[in-house]
């Protein structure tokens, strides 16, 4: 199920699509790797910059396939293995 603008003591701009532990996350359009960086709010991420001024940031990961800044990032491209972190 989806979720729209979740508060837990802080207010997201987005979307949360929750899906199984350990699954594969995959890249949903291309752009450029911005981040991979861990906070205490959605842990382990992976922020992608796309076209017309998009971002996706791929949130509570366990572990990530990519890590090169301005990598080129293609749709279907694997980003990591969804975790808990956060």
């Amino acid at each position: 199920h989806i979720i729209f603008s979740v508060c837990f003591g802080f207010c997201q701009n987005g979307i949360d699509i929750p899906p199984s532990g350990n699954d594969t996350i995959y890249a949903t359009a291309n752009g450029i790797l911005d981040t991979v960086a861990y906070n205490d709010l959605i842990g382990l991420h992976v922020k992608i910059r796309h076209k017309y001024g998009f971002t996706t940031i791929y949130g509570h990961l366990k572990r990530t396939f990519i890590r090169t800044p301005h990598q080129k990032i293609h749709i279907g491209d694997p980003i990591g293995i969804m975790g808990t972190s956060g």
